[in-house]
């Protein structure tokens, strides 16, 4: 196997990756709290206290509206600290057998062994190592994009198992 991906590290890929982590936040932390705040809103309006479930309403929009405003905040924050946005570079990774070669001003290899899990999302693979690094790859930066995805997703899934997701 020698599938080649260039994933271009800029403003857009910073502002991608922030949505799909705002996102994932949202389905994970954010509905479970809504799911026990509204549980709680409903058994206080069916014993006559709607007065406290309007103040569990609110608090729970102003939770949401938080997480929202902390996530806007803290990409701001990167967007400015990082060099990518001034300075994009282009990763080449190109995915074998039993690695990962990654070139950019040096090369590395990613071990599959060093690898603790996969993500696959709509617009990336997002690789995570056991140094806890994240290596972002784009979809879109593949030569041959629906063949080099697909043979890569059964791959991972042969390999990974349930670290691939």
């Amino acid at each position: 196997m020698n599938i080649v991906n260039k994933t271009l590290y800029d403003k857009q890929l910073i502002i991608g990756y922030n949505r799909y982590y705002l996102i994932g936040f949202l389905k994970t932390n954010f509905l479970v709290v809504a799911l026990v705040t509204i549980g709680l809103m409903i058994y206080m309006f069916l014993n006559g206290m709607w007065e406290y479930s309007l103040v569990f309403l609110g608090i729970l929009c102003l939770y949401l509206g938080l997480t929202m405003l902390l996530q806007k905040l803290t990409t701001r924050k990167v967007l400015k600290e990082s060099p990518l946005v001034d300075n994009p570079i282009v990763q080449t990774y190109i995915f074998t057998s039993d690695a990962i070669l990654i070139e950019n001003l040096k090369e590395n290899k990613l071990p599959y062994a060093e690898i603790s899990r996969i993500k696959s999302t709509k617009d990336f693979f997002i690789i995570s190592d056991f140094a806890k690094r994240t290596y972002i790859v784009q979809k879109s930066g593949f030569v041959n994009q629906v063949d080099d995805i697909m043979d890569l997703t059964i791959f991972f899934k042969e390999k990974f198992g349930k670290k691939f997701r």
